[in-house]
């Protein structure tokens, strides 16, 4: 009985220079459970407060990738003539393409932006905006500039991961032809899209 009833509370023959047991170690908690415990109340409270803007996110995510496209096309209406001059005395291009070019890139740039955020034909404005990126880089004389050709890696990386999420599978497959589920394939698109993202810090560094 005198074993039982001393045993849980280190009694008896014991060492009593020896180190706290078990559970005098596990009472105190360590840093790294305090940290924890601290982020867990902030998450909580971000989660709390953020209920309201939750529904809002994915279209403020997508207005954040095109928005690049939205202030270049503010720019080139701010700076009409300016651009046409650039065009036409340093791109040597005539008159009539210059304005059609810019009339071009500027509605582009705003329909196919406003369709990525609400969300309607996303593949398509996609590829609208990509070819903007590509003419504008010809149009410009900028396709062999480093510091532009990293921001737009960047933004074709963006654009990706707005094609991975609106993605769509094909009805119609060539038979005997191996197919890529839906969900791998927006997996592999937001993976390209996430490591081109890295391009524009690196354009910062040159």
């Amino acid at each position: 009985m005198s074993i039982r009833g001393t045993a849980g509370y280190h009694l008896g023959n014991q060492n009593r220079f020896a180190g706290p047991g078990r559970a005098d170690a596990t009472n105190d908690p360590s840093p790294l459970d305090a940290i924890r415990q601290q982020t867990s109340k902030i998450e909580d409270f971000l989660d709390t407060y953020s209920d309201p803007i939750k529904p809002y996110l994915p279209a403020i995510g997508r207005f954040l990738i095109v928005v690049t496209f939205l202030e270049d096309a503010l720019r080139i209406i701010t700076q009409w003539n300016d651009q046409l001059t650039y065009l036409h005395d340093y791109r040597h291009i005539p008159r009539g393409l210059t304005h059609l070019f810019l009339i071009s890139n500027v509605v582009a740039m705003t329909l196919c932006s406003l369709m990525i955020i609400v969300r309607k034909q996303s593949e398509y404005a996609v590829g609208g905006l990509l070819g903007v990126v590509i003419t504008q880089a010809l149009g410009y004389g900028l396709i062999f500039d480093l510091n532009f050709f990293l921001r737009n890696l960047s933004v074709m990386g963006g654009l990706l991961m707005v094609l991975s999420d609106s993605w769509v599978r094909k009805r119609f497959a060539p038979a005997g032809l191996p197919q890529i589920d839906e969900k791998d394939r927006k997996m592999y698109f937001q993976l390209a899209g996430r490591v081109l993202l890295i391009f524009l810090f690196v354009g910062f560094v040159f």
